[in-house]
């Protein structure tokens, strides 16, 4: 006999997975959801098994279900293409915080050197501009990071102060986000 157990918690019979909730999942799916197959032997001993009963979940699982799922998709879209991105002609790029933070030590050390300008190559493309201009488009960029993540805090704990599972699946994540930046 096959149980599955996850957290502590034996499996209930439905399962939520990518937004959806699944009734009767295939072993697959369970495991593809963090649940661990616990295989049992059965005991020689005829005892009368008792079969516990198929329980639905309760509005405050579903609701809880949904939470999680609703600030991982949150969290997906933060690190997505949709906001990460910005365009310089018909390029979209985009600098994560490492790149951005290993631009601007080498900006700092051509101004120490007393370079006029500065060379980044991004998949194949050259980009040559004037120390003060990298400066600029830097801070540009980090300013408009820092507004995507604020913005994606500031949805998370929204949806974390919803009461009912049906706004949570209603909740917009994707908007307030700043417009993606066009930097020539």
């Amino acid at each position: 006999m096959k149980r599955y157990i996850k957290e502590g918690k034996q499996f209930d019979g439905y399962l939520e997975l990518d937004g959806t909730t699944i009734i009767n999942p295939t072993e697959e799916e369970l495991v593809q959801a963090g649940w661990q197959v616990i295989e049992e032997t059965p005991t020689t001993d005829h005892q009368e098994e008792t079969v516990e009963e198929h329980k639905e979940p309760t509005e405050e699982e579903l609701l809880q279900a949904a939470l999680e799922q609703k600030i991982n998709d949150i969290r997906f879209y933060d690190s997505s293409d949709s906001i990460n991105q910005f365009q310089v002609g018909s390029l979209k790029m985009w600098l994560d915080k490492q790149e951005r933070c290993i631009l601007y030590a080498a900006l700092l050390a051509h101004e120490q050197l007393g370079k006029e300008t500065m060379t980044k190559i991004y998949h194949g493309h050259t980009f040559t501009y004037p120390l003060a201009q990298w400066r600029q488009l830097l801070g540009l960029i980090e300013i408009y990071a820092t507004d995507c993540l604020n913005c994606t805090e500031t949805h998370i704990e929204a949806v974390k102060r919803l009461t009912n599972r049906e706004e949570v699946l209603a909740y917009d994540y994707k908007q307030n986000y700043p417009d993606p930046l066009i930097l020539g």
